[in-house]
């Protein structure tokens, strides 16, 4: 049996994650309580579920990479969870980082990004193309970032042809990345982008604002997190809303991304329609959530609720994220 080959485009970042009591006000000290390091972005977040969820999938990643020495940490995490790179070197000698300052009172976080690696250019079309050329993969993903490479890259016949094509639509200040959607078959985004894209004096809720982008000529495979209660779904224009469980952890940095790897995973297999596929990224996302926690038996989830019904999730799931 073929194995499932899957290529994720997009940027690789160092998160280093701050929990403080309370943010700082200007001037002031304050004492870091907690601080955790690990590989992320995107596409690394999902490369890594889709790993923890399938040993046998040829996971491959295109991302720009300042040099090879400075890169060597990331590539040997790639290549511990069997991830292939195609990486794009640079002469930039710091790897990109993402600050996440956590107020601990508030359950808020406030995310400063850094990057001085040169980002996608027509190098970086033309090696994606020729990779989509020499093999036959399952599932595309771009990350949303520079408009004119995703353009370019989307309307390229060797892409445009394929039927499994998704792009990930969450920054707020990228709205100009919103009429590419209608240029694949699945779209991820989440309720800071839709605010942004209706017009700010819509007192609109999270139900009518996911059923106004669905209208709106994006791709009928749509799916939208809120980050708190509810989450929205829709395969081939079937919408549904299911209630997220709550998590324990507090950290909720990647949840989005692992719950758009589950639907890729789930989409990807053809295992159900849409009430099928929002459950079972639902119950992804919380694990991997649950996942971070020091101590992996304090989840509250049982082993009946790490599984759908249609599509199991291993049960060493949250160990294999911690690798």
């Amino acid at each position: 049996m073929a194995r499932d080959r899957i290529l994720l485009v997009g940027a690789a970042y160092q998160d280093i994650i701050l929990d403080v009591p309370h943010f700082p006000q200007e001037d002031t000290k304050l004492q870091v309580r907690n601080l955790v390091r690990r590989w992320g972005g995107n596409v690394v977040n999902i490369a890594r579920v889709l790993r923890a969820l399938d040993d046998n999938l040829d996971i491959h990643l295109v991302v720009p990479l300042p040099s090879e020495s400075t890169s060597k940490e990331f590539l040997e995490f790639c290549a511990r969870i069997n991830v292939t790179v195609s990486p794009l070197f640079s002469d930039a000698t710091e790897f990109p980082v993402a600050y996440v300052t956590r107020s601990l009172d508030r359950n808020t976080r406030t995310i400063l990004n850094y990057s001085n690696v040169p980002q996608f250019d027509q190098t970086t079309i033309q090696h994606v193309l020729d990779l989509i050329s020499s093999h036959e993969y399952s599932w595309l993903h771009f990350e949303g970032r520079t408009p004119e490479f995703l353009e370019k890259c989307l309307d390229a016949p060797e892409i445009a042809s394929k039927v499994n094509v998704s792009l990930e639509l969450e920054k707020p200040d990228r709205l100009w990345l919103l009429p590419l959607a209608s240029k694949v078959s699945t779209v991820f985004s989440n309720c800071e982008f839709l605010r942004k894209v209706h017009r700010p004096d819509w007192n609109a809720d999270f139900r009518e604002r996911c059923l106004s982008f669905l209208n709106s000529g994006v791709s009928p495979n749509c799916f939208i997190t809120s980050g708190s209660s509810v989450t929205f779904g829709s395969v081939a224009g079937d919408p549904v809303f299911m209630p997220i469980e709550k998590v324990s952890s507090k950290e909720s940095t990647g949840a989005g991304d692992s719950f758009a790897a589950a639907c890729i995973y789930y989409l990807m297999r053809n295992a159900g329609g849409t009430e099928e596929t929002v459950r079972f990224a639902n119950l992804v996302a919380y694990q991997f959530l649950e996942s971070k926690d020091n101590d992996i038996s304090s989840s509250s989830g049982s082993s009946d609720t790490l599984n759908s019904e249609r599509m199991p999730i291993p049960c060493d799931f949250a160990e294999r994220l911690r690798n």
